[in-house]
């Protein structure tokens, strides 16, 4: 693992969260034959939502994220350099906390894909958000394939999202 790695840990029982994360999302008001792609967030832009059934059938990152956490926005920055290289084509970023300041805090990312405001039903599935980043990859059947906690360098992240393509 990098140095540069910060609090990056596999969950121990990975196989019982993705349960766990698809059983809350079919309780809730998501239908459940959608999972994951009946999920949407209220968009930051002011724009329309940005509804995950947009991304059915395609691969994509999840970034959860708070304002004034700079790891968060060091996560975004990675997430830039990989969409303009072409590592990744599909990311959305649900943010918690103020909408205002979430909108003020990505910002200083510059980020090239959406950015919206995390829900009640993810906040949920995630049994709440104790530390940032997180960020799911989510293979084209829409299942989360990893969850990561923390910040992964670009590198890293890469070779994660090369499995999930």
């Amino acid at each position: 693992m990098s140095s540069k790695t910060l609090m990056v840990t596999k969950l121990s029982s990975l196989r019982y969260a993705l349960v766990l994360l698809v059983g809350l999302l079919a309780a809730s008001s998501a239908r459940a034959s959608d999972g994951l792609y009946g999920l949407s967030f209220e968009a930051l832009s002011g724009e329309a939502n940005v509804a995950l059934a947009d991304y059915k059938g395609k691969p994509f990152a999840m970034l959860v994220f708070e304002d004034e956490c700079k790891w968060c926005l060091k996560q975004m920055r990675t997430f830039n350099t990989l969409v303009e290289q072409g590592k990744v084509k599909d990311v959305v970023a649900v943010g918690k906390g103020d909408k205002h300041s979430l909108k003020r805090w990505a910002r200083r990312a510059s980020p090239t894909y959406p950015l919206a405001q995390i829900n009640r039903e993810l906040l949920q599935a995630l049994d709440g958000v104790k530390t940032t980043p997180i960020t799911l990859l989510v293979d084209a059947n829409g299942q989360v394939s990893q969850v990561v906690r923390g910040y992964l360098p670009e590198q890293e992240m890469a070779e994660r999202l090369a499995k999930i393509n």
